[in-house]
């Protein structure tokens, strides 16, 4: 009898272990759309310094540096920009190649007709530079401000309209963290461009990645430290244009990444999960769901007017995903023990691909 009772029980536990590798704990399996990238450019350049620059309405840049004059010290850059069309999978060169004496570029965003970029400068070659941002315009160069630091990450965007750039130059490392001017969302009006540029500003302690989806600001705020002193915890708020008081918090450890067209969506990468994972956010229920199966918060990442998905760029092809059927996790907590991925290393292998 003995026995047989451990028999049952065996078998009763067989059938508990099988039962849990099979259910889903809440997480779906993430439904892809693969579309590999014929560049014709690649075949005479290094790949390794061609990368994903922004999306925009028929597809996305890409920009490639050729480092030009002395190999050892390439006192020339020359900065050359793609555009790939998703409507019909081709390649096209964009704007005049930019040559740079001896100074780096960088933090670009292109949006139709209006180029925006910073470039490294230093008063002497012990300090840490300044970041000095344009807007390149008819092939005009407009200044807009300068960024102390040339170790900051400025984070622009460009609204819908493409009548306003929003810009953001908070950084994480406290020791360049600047009281006055990282504590704002930068606003220039590019309505009237050859008139000038109107600046406004927007207080925001800590924020970064602001982005306008119609009548809505989405942003993040970095209000808690981490182990190391840095301001990487951060959280996702959206407002109504012109009221930032009326915030309301979207997830907690996130950071932003996309927005979908509609504001109904958010990309997201999870900070509470297991290698910083990439989630999709539901803005109105406050939930998300995960994506599983491949590293996606280790590329380029973007919102495709075209597809009208989340698309990630793995160099020869590029990954759209589709929006999951179920948003089961509360985005506003963190750490939440009703996410199984955060709990077992054999459980996060159940989904991987």
């Amino acid at each position: 009898m003995k026995k047989i009772t451990n028999l049952l029980l065996m078998s009763s536990l067989s059938i508990i272990c099988s039962l849990a590798q099979n259910q889903t704990y809440g997480i779906e399996n993430t439904v892809e759309h693969t579309v590999k990238i014929k560049n014709p450019v690649l075949a005479q350049k290094d790949d390794k310094l061609f990368s994903f620059v922004n999306s925009v309405s028929n597809g996305f840049y890409y920009k490639y540096i050729d480092y030009r004059g002395n190999n050892q010290k390439w006192q020339q850059w020359e900065y050359q920009f793609f555009l790939y069309n998703e409507k019909n999978a081709t390649f096209k060169s964009e704007f005049i190649g930019f040559i740079s004496d001896g100074k780096y570029l960088s933090s670009f965003n292109i949006q139709e007709n209006k180029f925006f970029y910073s470039e490294d400068y230093f008063t002497s070659p012990e300090d840490t530079g300044y970041r000095l941002l344009y807007l390149f315009y008819l092939n005009d160069k407009h200044y807009l401000d300068s960024v102390y630091s040339t170790d900051k990450k400025v984070f622009s965007s460009f609204s819908k309209d493409n009548k306003i750039l929003l810009v953001n130059n908070f950084y994480e490392l406290p020791d360049f963290y600047n009281l006055i001017k990282d504590n704002y969302t930068y606003i220039y009006y590019l309505d009237d461009i050859q008139s000038g540029i109107k600046k406004d500003s927007i207080y925001c302690k800590h924020c970064s990645n602001s982005t306008l989806i119609d009548d809505k600001l989405f942003y993040t705020i970095s209000n808690e430290k981490d182990e190391w002193d840095n301001y990487t915890w951060k959280e996702i708020y959206v407002a109504p244009w012109g009221n930032i008081s009326d915030t309301t918090r979207i997830a907690s450890r996130t950071r932003l990444l996309a927005v979908s067209s509609d504001g109904k969506y958010i990309l997201g990468k999870r900070y509470d999960l297991f290698n910083g994972v990439c989630v999709i956010i539901d803005v109105e229920t406050k939930k998300y769901q995960i994506l599983i199966g491949r590293d996606y918060q280790s590329v380029k990442s973007f919102y495709s007017e075209v597809e009208k998905k989340f698309g990630f760029d793995f160099d020869d092809e590029i990954i759209y995903v589709d929006y999951p059927k179920t948003y089961p996790f509360d985005a506003l907590l963190k750490d939440n023990p009703l996410v199984p991925i955060t709990k077992s290393r054999e459980i996060r292998k159940i989904f991987e691909k």
